[in-house]
């Protein structure tokens, strides 16, 4: 069996949910969160939402995905939507576009090694928006390391090369 079919394979459905996240797994309609899983979620929503600033009325935040369900497995995360009614901007049609694009992602593992990446800057490319600035920051627990990407495409679907030659005493690596 591959990789992928074994993936797809582990989320069968379970008698109850995920363990490690929910406090009475067995009985749905007496599960509660993990306290400090529910913590986490609600800072990264909280952070989120003060990022997106305060022009913005959040109406809900939303869990999904298969750890907020019957059917999770090793692979399982979370999903979690903010949710904004967008009429409330439809005479602000910057502020609309903005929120139509990605402006930042987190991702956290176990050993709380933090990784967010933020878009900005968005510019109108070939009838799609791209963002021109790109931040990449990682954290673990003592050191941290922040990158910062500015794209200067011009065009999209265009064949370009990046020359480069593996320097003496290093050798090229097969992923």
């Amino acid at each position: 069996m591959n990789k992928f079919q074994q993936i797809l394979n582990s989320f069968s459905i379970k008698k109850t949910l995920n363990p490690k996240i929910w406090e009475n797994p067995e009985d749905p309609n007496k599960s509660t969160m993990v306290p400090k899983v529910r913590k986490a979620l609600e800072r990264i929503a909280d952070e989120f939402i003060e990022y997106l600033g305060d022009e913005v009325f959040v109406d809900d935040v939303v869990l999904t995905g298969s750890l907020a369900n019957f059917n999770w497995s090793e692979f399982s995360d979370f999903d979690l939507h903010i949710i904004v009614d967008l009429k409330q901007y439809e005479d602000d049609s910057e502020l609309y576009k903005e929120l139509f694009n990605l402006k930042k992602q987190v991702f956290t593992d176990e050993n709380n090694k933090i990784l967010t990446v933020e878009y900005r800057d968005y510019k109108l490319i070939e009838n799609n928006f791209y963002p021109q600035k790109v931040i990449i920051n990682t954290k673990n627990n003592e050191k941290e390391l922040k990158i910062n990407l500015n794209s200067k495409i011009r065009r999209i679907n265009e064949k370009i090369s990046f020359p480069f030659k593996i320097p003496n005493g290093y050798k090229k690596l097969q992923l």
